[in-house]
């Protein structure tokens, strides 16, 4: 994908810069991968929480398998 004035010089000062994700629900999963894919240098993903069955149908980070599991370990391990 192509934008226009978006160079060499800009995509290495976004792998260069520092994001904060506070909270992991149907927000902050998806932009932390739209995060992750643009290619932002260091993401810090914050949520004391644990995966829920009623999180699978708006969470894209989570799996049947990953309930009972803290939303912020599943992401790094998404990320990692």
């Amino acid at each position: 994908m192509l934008i226009y004035g978006w160079g060499l010089e800009e995509q290495r000062k976004l792998k260069a810069s520092k994001v904060i994700v506070a909270g992991l629900g149907g927000l902050g999963c998806p932009a932390s991968l739209y995060l992750a894919a643009a290619g932002t240098g260091k993401i810090v993903l914050i949520d004391k929480g644990k995966f829920k069955l009623s999180d699978l149908n708006c969470q894209v980070l989570c799996w049947q398998s990953d309930l009972g599991r803290f939303k912020a370990e599943v992401a790094c391990m998404h990320f990692c």
